[in-house]
């Protein structure tokens, strides 16, 4: 089961078998912390987690000027948690919007509290999206990293 929602953002997803190495080194500690949580031991490319077979897709999100991620959940069965890593600084990089939760039926935007390297974990069910950013062509928008294992 797919939850379509709108989005406006720009993806750069490293996929193991690239010969990208320009965020390998970030990723590998990322994935590490994640791995970790999880109890995950990985010894290949591809891991063992509950019973499924998954490769880790680390992805960087851009959000420039204008865009969002629609409010959605992630609706992943095998996935307890998202892992976001805070990759820009609100009032520096852009001036509006940013991630937010539901909350007892209300949008709470967090990205006031948040620094850049901030780890931020949340249950896959937990309604969120990014609100529409806001940026001068001085300041580059919004980015985050996000660590996904994808099913093989």
């Amino acid at each position: 089961k797919y939850i379509v929602h709108g989005r406006y953002q720009y993806l750069h997803t490293l996929f193991t078998w690239n010969k990208d190495d320009s965020f390998r080194n970030i990723f590998k500690r990322l994935i590490s912390l994640r791995n970790h949580l999880y109890g995950i031991r990985p010894k290949k490319e591809i891991f063992n987690y509950k019973g499924n077979k998954y490769i880790n897709l680390p992805k960087i999100l851009h959000y420039p000027n204008n865009g969002f991620l629609g409010k959605h959940i992630d609706n992943s069965p095998v996935q307890d948690r998202n892992f976001i890593i805070v990759a820009s600084k609100k009032g520096y990089d852009f001036t509006k919007g940013g991630l937010f939760y539901e909350i007892n039926n209300k949008n709470i935007e967090i990205e006031k509290y948040l620094k850049i390297g901030d780890v931020v974990c949340n249950d896959y069910k937990v309604k969120h999206g990014v609100k529409k950013i806001s940026s001068t062509r001085k300041q580059s928008g919004r980015f985050s990293i996000v660590l996904s294992m994808h099913k093989v």
